[in-house]
């Protein structure tokens, strides 16, 4: 696990506060959880947990710091994601119900509007229910919706852009090379605010 350092005054006052993630072990790791505000990105090869990971984030927010999450999906519905979730003991249904979580999924079609808008169904969430934490499972599949490589670097830049002003602490998922030490950098990893 890395940091890196971006844009320091874009996070303002708000940097060096740090947002417990409430997974044992690893905040201890990470000088008490992530910069408050910031944009983290968690890779992987498939199947190595990503999105467990992340749904944690949310749920151990909910649970231990009263904190409401969002899970942004380009790649399953709300009920593939609330059934696949309940074999870790956790209802998201109750979670969702109690408007604690919000579980938005977006079909290829919908991505456009949905920057075009500035995520519009996001922010009104996000102010409505108080959201401090966001999942975007996966920036990999988020990418493919991008005909070029210019495409997908401004799509995925102008949602990282959204992310920073919605004031939340957000991880995102991303595919990568299973083996670290054949790993090479993205350019999107430097534009992240940890990996």
């Amino acid at each position: 696990i890395h940091s890196t350092t971006k844009d320091i005054g874009r996070l303002g006052h708000e940097h060096g506060t740090r947002v417990p993630t409430g997974i044992e072990g690893l905040d201890e790791v990470m000088e008490g959880g992530l910069r408050k505000g910031t944009v983290n990105l968690v890779g992987g090869g498939a199947g190595c947990g990503k999105s467990i990971l992340s749904m944690q984030y949310l749920v151990e927010g909910i649970r231990k710091y009263n904190e409401p999450g969002m899970y942004i999906s380009f790649e399953e519905s709300p009920e593939k994601i609330i059934k696949d979730f309940f074999s870790f003991g956790w209802d998201l249904r109750e979670y969702v119900e109690q408007k604690k979580l919000i579980i938005l999924y977006y079909t290829p079609e919908q991505v456009e509007r949905f920057l075009e808008s500035g995520g519009g169904i996001v922010r009104d969430f996000i102010e409505t229910i108080g959201v401090k934490r966001m999942v975007v499972d996966s920036l990999t599949a988020f990418s493919l919706l991008f005909p070029t490589e210019l495409e997908k670097t401004k799509g995925i830049l102008k949602l990282f852009d959204s992310i920073h002003e919605w004031g939340v602490t957000s991880l995102m998922t991303s595919e990568q090379e299973p083996n670290p030490s054949a790993h090479k950098s993205t350019v999107i990893e430097f534009q992240v605010d940890g990996v």
